[in-house]
C-alpha cells in the first residue's frame, strides 16, 4: 500500500498525521494499559471507534508503552527527514517504522 501511494505521487508529509495520530493513540492506550487503567474509557477518550477496538487491542499485545513512545519518537526522525532537516530516506524509515508496529518484535534500531 505504501508503495502504491509513493507511485501515485504522495508525500511523506501528507502521511505523517494520520501516522503520528494513530501512534500517539496506542501510546496513550499502552500507558493506561501498563499502569492497569480503565482500557475502555480509554478507548473512548482516544475517541477510537468501536469496530477499530480490536486492532488496537491486538497492537497494544504486541508491543509495550515504551515501545509504541520509541516509535513515536521514530515517527518525528521520519518527518524531519521528510522535510530535509534529517538525513535519511523518508519512504524507506516509513516503511521500516510501519513494519516495526505491524511486528510482534521491533527491528533492531525501533526496539
Amino acid at each position: 500500500m505504501l508503495a502504491g501511494l509513493r507511485a501515485e505521487g504522495l508525500v511523506v508529509p501528507a502521511l505523517m498525521g494520520m501516522v503520528v495520530m494513530e501512534l500517539q493513540r496506542a501510546a496513550a492506550l499502552a500507558r493506561v494499559q501498563a499502569r492497569g487503567g480503565n482500557l475502555a474509557a480509554e478507548f473512548r477518550a482516544q475517541r477510537v471507534w468501536q469496530a477499530k477496538e480490536a486492532v488496537f487491542r491486538r497492537a497494544l499485545q504486541r508491543h509495550d508503552a515504551g515501545r509504541w513512545e520509541r516509535f513515536l519518537a521514530e515517527a518525528g526522525r521520519i518527518d524531519r527527514m521528510s522535510k530535509g532537516r534529517a538525513a535519511g530516506d523518508p519512504w524507506q524509515a516509513l516503511e521500516r517504522l510501519l513494519l516495526a508496529v505491524a511486528e510482534r518484535r521491533a527491528l533492531p534500531m525501533l526496539a
